[in-house]
């Protein structure tokens, strides 16, 4: 059954931003979310400096971490396995992403990405000694999905880097979404430097897919125009989401925009900025990676320092 309202149920009609929005609602999008456990995601874009932010995530063992769950095939191939729930033949790739998100905020019902992440299998020794009966990390009787919700449950913190979520207000499918424990980080760079990182590489990530059209790398006016194409859509997409986290009350104290600028200049300050606005403590470990990759002052050789640049 679906059911259209012109003011969604549960909203304020003095907040502008909701009326006049058609939305058409979907019984599959109707869990409640678990007030306790906490989503944060990491909204990022390819060469953007995700790596840094995700790392930063990545490295806490407290946290549970997950790589690109939104990558490539993943999504279709748990869709085809059964494991995002409600889902239907009808629902888009879109919808498929925003089924999964739900039933992480639901019921921890995770399951592992195609990439490793650095304690996707084991956390602290404490942790350990809860779920494997030993200080040490033990994968022995690791099994996909199982594994990853018993963490999911444990920790109680789920971290997702996704750069394949151009749409952040996607999000309001997910009917209770406002009653859910979620934080949004979202990283923006100029559009300049990200574009110029590909000067060197090879295919344009996203280019046939958001114009079908197939180019030869070596042709140089397909390529500017592709290079325009992206910097189109990349300013477009961040605006609007940018844009929509303004006109919504409820993302206020949720949604945190960095820049690229600012990790780079002040990366322990402003990734502390960062925990403190998802409610979480930095942890030796973190800051220590920090640290080691960004002071420059680790000694290439006997006579010529390390030299800490990007080309990217």
């Amino acid at each position: 059954i679906m059911v259209t309202s012109i003011i969604p149920e549960g909203r304020d009609s003095s907040d502008e931003s909701d009326v006049n929005i058609k939305i058409t609602r979907d019984p599959a999008f109707d869990l409640i979310p678990n007030p306790h456990h906490k989503l944060i995601i990491l909204l990022t874009s390819f060469r953007g400096g995700s790596t840094f932010l995700g790392n930063v995530f990545d490295i806490n063992p407290k946290l549970q971490y997950l790589y690109e769950p939104f990558s490539g095939g993943h999504i279709q191939n748990m869709y085809e396995k059964g494991w995002i729930n409600g889902a239907r033949v009808d629902h888009t790739p879109s919808d498929l992403k925003m089924l999964y998100i739900q039933q992480i905020l639901h019921n921890c019902s995770v399951h592992g990405t195609p990439f490793p992440e650095r304690h996707e299998f084991c956390g602290t020794p404490e942790e350990n000694l809860h779920r494997l009966n030993s200080t040490t990390c033990n994968t022995k009787n690791w099994i996909n999905g199982a594994g990853h919700q018993e963490i999911c449950r444990y920790r109680n913190v789920t971290v997702m880097k996704v750069i394949r979520l151009p749409v952040l207000s996607d999000i309001l499918k997910i009917s209770q979404i406002r009653s859910a424990n979620i934080y949004i980080i979202h990283l923006l760079r100029h559009p300049s430097p990200v574009l110029m990182s590909r000067r060197t590489g090879g295919m344009f990530y996203m280019w046939q897919h958001a114009s079908h059209k197939s180019v030869e790398v070596g042709d140089d006016s397909e390529r500017r125009v592709r290079i325009a194409w992206e910097a189109f859509n990349y300013g477009k997409d961040n605006l609007e989401s940018s844009e929509f986290a303004a006109s919504h009350r409820w993302l206020r104290g949720r949604y945190f925009q960095v820049t690229h600028r600012d990790m780079s200049l002040q990366p322990l300050k402003t990734v502390q900025r960062i925990y403190d606005f998802v409610k979480e403590t930095l942890t030796d470990e973190v800051r220590d990676y920090i640290v080691s990759i960004t002071d420059g002052s680790h000694v290439a050789d006997d006579t010529h320092p390390a030299v800490m640049a990007t080309l990217r």
